[in-house]
């Protein structure tokens, strides 16, 4: 039993960064559909001076690969399971009585929503050569569209358990 859940885990684990990814790059893309077209189409070889080229590209975000996204995703993760495990562990610190019994866990989530935000937005901005404020927008749009899938997901699962139990 335990091996085949550890088997599950070595699979589920990279299917789920790679969805991470490619949510990351369909963020990046509605990102740059906002921001709009590139402020001059160019060839580089056009251009021997480099900073022509590089000011005309500074307009849209670069798309990542699946790695790098998948790099993204793993380490926001990492960094922002630590910053969880710090809101909590200062909640819990601070003595709230009346939140140990479980309460704690969802406060935790909505403290630690904007930082979340933020560390998300500085691993875009330090990973994709973007500004601070381009990777706001993506991670705005990466959260969206997570938010949107697991709306469909659960209820999508409600459904099917509410359509089921009236087979009984």
């Amino acid at each position: 039993m335990g091996a085949i859940f550890c088997c599950g885990i070595l699979v589920a684990i990279p299917i789920g960064f790679l969805i991470g990814s490619l949510i990351l790059r369909a963020a990046v893309w509605i990102s740059n559909k906002i921001l709009g077209p590139r402020q001059g189409s160019f060839d580089e070889d056009e251009y021997e001076d480099e900073e022509e080229v590089t000011g005309s590209r500074r307009r849209s975000i670069p798309q990542p690969t699946i790695g790098q996204g998948m790099m993204v995703v793993l380490l926001y993760a990492i960094i922002n399971f630590g910053a969880q495990m710090m809101v909590k562990a200062a909640m819990i610190g601070a003595a709230a009585p009346a939140l140990v019994r479980g309460g704690v866990e969802i406060l935790a989530a909505l403290i630690g929503m904007p930082i979340s935000f933020l560390v998300m937005a500085w691993m875009c901005t330090a990973l994709l050569p973007t500004s601070f404020g381009r990777a706001c927008l993506v991670v705005l749009f990466y959260f969206l569209i997570c938010t949107t899938l697991a709306t469909v997901i659960v209820v999508g699962l409600i459904m099917l358990g509410v359509a089921g139990g009236f087979g009984r």
